[in-house]
């Protein structure tokens, strides 16, 4: 077989072969080790790839397309003008796999002996994985497989040298950060623990050169308006300039100086009193390290959060591995390693690690199976009396042979080498024994065996040969690098709880079962559905502060005949493999029903929508208030720090640029959970903003509730604000009831009921399922409110929030549950 790996990265990407001896890096055309991934139209329709495309970009950004892989998974589309055409990043990534495969032996393509592996961050998630493994379909490589980024670092480090100890990744690329921790362990790599942020990389670098000192200088000398980032007249002179800022970055790593220059010809802009704008700005080293500065750190603090769950302390971790174009800067080196304390380094090459490691990994895979999974380590042999284990594959320089007499009798046994004539000599044993053999190059290792009984005696053997592979580098675990639950019910009418598919940091390849029950009754025909959704992250309570994943839906339509009783079993088989992909399908038995993940399972709903910032900044806003709230109640330097970063959210979101606003999205998750793990140690100042947030809701609809209605809620507020002082076990239970009386009262009320409808009309008029559905509901009930009959439409508000978006509302309250089945 011939293994294929592939990089496919931000900003260059790479491809290399491994033939189980000799790794190679194909080079492009212009003979680089590594690919820009561009794509650029010119003006007779020609496409180009690579160096040309990535130099054209800037110069006509309407005709080009660039750093699509941060947009995997997400709504953003790239035009061509001159074309017309319009493709998705998964298009664009399509097309730089076909070009970093042109460069192969043209017999090699589309040969079924060549397999692929394709690098992932470890910070990527299942959408932006899917989205990878589509990407590799509409480029019709043949058999794929993804690996993460780490894993494929810590395969090309070991063919480079053998570290015996703990070491460090650090992993910055174009676009993404990961960093993990290994171990050497036997003859083999475990991944103790990884992490990442999906938004970083030297890309960044680039952005805030623009804004901290390129856009000031240009203000400085040109009459230019201050919201030129936004004005379409000078898209080209920003594009233009972050490809300089690009340059003199790069320019960095070797140089103590660097110039940020395009002429006037080339900008072609000029500023508002005519005058024709160019860029001509000297920076050095020291203004760059404050430039990234606080991204430096962030990566810091990850590595510190990464550490921590690897189990071990920084002084046990000797070596740091940098992989990344942006890990080239001699200052960044630095820095990192007199941050986390570990001052030796490793040799890999930062630019084609990955592509190496990646093609390495190929040939572990067993690619006779569906699910793409490394080789067993240990190879069985069978005999009348013995039983033989030895290490079908090796990388150290000697490999072992275990031999068990069933019967636990004396033998004696001899391992030889025809190639070369190495003979171990005949051994004698009492019921079992180990036999080491040399590892001759590497490749497959052949040798023959021959057992003898207690007397000495030949024993008659099916198989006297044992077939070794000694192979480079091997890695024994890879951790999670996200937890992935389904949301249920505790119980039929209770709370929202997470059913964990894995854990973070559990190791993967994993699968196994759950089991769940129905929340309804489902007919076979009706048009009602069997409804769960997946989540990823570590937030327990409430688990759709997680990233949403999708939804599994059963509608009563997809089986023949019967009836799903409530409370029936349903039971959940899934596979997570060693990528983190997830495959899950569901079976219930009542109805002999058998659902597959890709019939049932949608990834399409879990994309990140970059048009509806309007959604994004209601959701920043409502954090805003919380922290606000946090704040008020006692002083946490953690929770000052979260609340300037939620203003710069703010602040991105702002920005028409959707690379803005997807940094800005990424930001305010990793805020998010900062917040729900804050709210997991501090439970008492949680409990009484939660009761506020419902107290709230009381005061603003006071006048529908009535005298009585208030009196009989204020007993139950008291109940919940007594229980956060004097009993916490009983505080959810005491909440819940509050919540639940006040709900029951409001859904009574028509000015309720009319805000919460025209909220969900104006909040997802575009992130609805069902387009058709959602604009005659919508119809139904603004003719109720213009014909005063509020106070009907509850049937229509529980229908739009079952095709709704799936983030939290403003309120906490969660009034209409779109979830319908049962922990198990």
């Amino acid at each position: 077989m011939r293994y294929i790996g592939i990089d496919l990265g931000t900003t260059n990407s790479a491809i290399c072969s491994f033939d189980g001896i000799n790794t190679r890096i194909w080079q492009s055309p212009e003979q680089t080790t590594v690919t820009p991934s561009a794509i650029y139209v010119d003006r007779r329709g020609n496409r180009y790839y690579g160096r040309r495309a990535y130099e054209m970009a800037p110069l006509d950004e309407d005709n080009a397309a660039t750093l699509f892989k941060r947009f995997l998974g997400t709504s953003k589309v790239f035009h061509f003008e001159r074309t017309g055409e319009t493709l998705t990043p998964e298009d664009c990534s399509a097309e730089i796999l076909q070009t970093l495969y042109g460069y192969l032996p043209e017999d090699w393509r589309g040969d079924p002996e060549t397999v692929t592996v394709i690098t992932v961050p470890a910070a990527f998630g299942q959408v932006k994985k899917d989205a990878t493994l589509e990407a590799a379909r509409k480029a019709k490589l043949g058999k794929v497989a993804l690996i993460q980024e780490p894993v494929a670092a810590v395969m090309s480090a070991m063919k480079e040298e053998r570290v015996k100890e703990a070491f460090l990744i650090y992993d910055l690329g174009g676009g993404t950060f990961d960093v993990s921790v290994a171990e050497y362990m036997g003859d083999r790599v475990r991944l103790l623990a990884q992490g990442g942020k999906e938004m970083c990389g030297g890309r960044d670098w680039d952005r805030n050169l623009w804004r901290t000192v390129v856009l000031p200088w240009l203000l400085q000398h040109f009459k230019l308006p201050g919201d030129m980032e936004k004005r379409q007249e000078y898209k080209r002179l920003r594009q233009l300039a972050l490809f300089a800022c690009e340059k003199a970055k790069i320019s960095l790593s070797i140089s103590q100086e660097a110039m940020i220059q395009m002429d006037e010809d080339t900008i072609q802009t000029k500023d508002l009193d005519g005058k024709e704008i160019y860029l001509e700005l000297q920076i050095d080293r020291e203004m760059l390290d404050k430039i990234i500065r606080d991204q430096l750190q962030m990566t810091l603090q990850v590595a510190e959060e990464v550490i921590g769950k690897s189990g071990l302390t920084r002084q046990q971790i000797k070596k740091i591995i940098f992989i990344g174009g942006p890990t080239v800067y001699p200052s960044l080196q630095s820095k990192v390693m007199e941050g986390l304390k570990i001052y030796d380094k490793g040799t890999a090459d930062p630019m084609t690690a990955v592509a190496e490691g990646a093609a390495i990994f190929a040939e572990s895979i067993n690619w006779d199976t569906e699910e793409h999974q490394q080789r067993e380590r240990i190879a069985r042999a069978e005999e009348k009396d013995f039983e033989i284990r030895f290490e079908g594959r090796c990388s150290e320089p000697e490999a072992r042979i275990a031999l068990i007499h069933r019967e636990g009798k004396a033998f004696s046994a001899e391992v030889t080498s025809e190639r070369d004539g190495w003979s171990s000599g005949k051994a004698v044993f009492q019921g079992r024994g180990v036999l080491s053999v040399p590892m001759r190059g590497l490749g497959e290792n052949c040798f023959q065996l021959r057992l003898y009984d207690e007397n000495g005696q030949p024993v008659e053997m099916k198989s006297q040969e044992i077939r070794i592979q000694h192979v480079l580098a091997a890695v024994s675990a890879v951790p999670s690098s996200h937890a992935i639950a389904i949301k249920a019910l505790d119980q039929v009418g209770g709370k929202a709880v997470p059913v964990y598919l894995i854990q973070e940091n559990e190791t993967l390849p994993k699968r196994g079962t759950v089991s769940l029950r129905s929340g309804i009754r489902l007919l076979a025909g009706s048009s009602q559905a069997i409804v769960f959704t997946l989540w990823e992250g570590e937030i327990r309570d409430p688990v759709d502060e997680n990233r949403y994943i999708g939804t599994y839906r059963i509608p009563g339509d997809s089986f023949g005949s019967g009836v799903v009783q409530a409370g029936e079993e349903i039971i959940c088989e899934y596979e997570i493999n060693e990528s983190g992909n997830l495959t899950l399908g569901v079976t219930i038995p009542s109805v002999g029903a058998v659902f597959a993940n890709q019939n049932y399972y949608s990834r399409i709903e879990g994309e990140l929508n970059l048009e509806d910032v309007a959604r994004w900044m209601k959701k920043a806003q409502m954090m805003a208030k919380q922290l606000k709230e946090i704040n008020q109640m006692s002083f946490s330097s953690e929770m000052i720090r979260l609340t300037f970063r939620l203003n710069k959210v703010m602040e991105e979101l702002e920005n028409e640029d959707q690379e803005s606003i997807h940094h800005a999205i990424d930001d305010l998750h990793d805020v998010q959970r900062k917040l729900a793990l804050y709210s997991q140690e501090h439970k008492k100042e949680m409990q009484i903003i939660k009761i506020k947030s419902v107290q709230r809701l009381v005061d603003q609809f006071q006048d529908e509730l009535g005298g009585d209605g208030k009196k009989e809620l204020e007993k139950y507020y008291l109940e919940a604000r007594e229980a956060v002082d004097y009993d916490p076990d009983s505080f959810e239970a005491c909440y819940d009831i509050y919540k639940k009386k006040t709900m029951d009262m409001l859904l009574e009320s028509g000015r309720f009921l009319k805000t919460q409808f025209l909220a969900i009309v104006k909040n997802h008029s575009q992130d609805n399922t069902d387009k058709k559905k959602f604009e005659k509901l919508r119809n139904q009930g603004m003719t109720m409110i213009e014909n005063d009959e509020c106070e009907k439409l509850l049937p229509v508000l529980i229908q739009l929030s079952m095709i709704s978006g799936y983030e939290p509302e403003e309120s906490v309250v969660n009034i209409f549950e779109k979830v319908n089945v049962v922990r198990g």
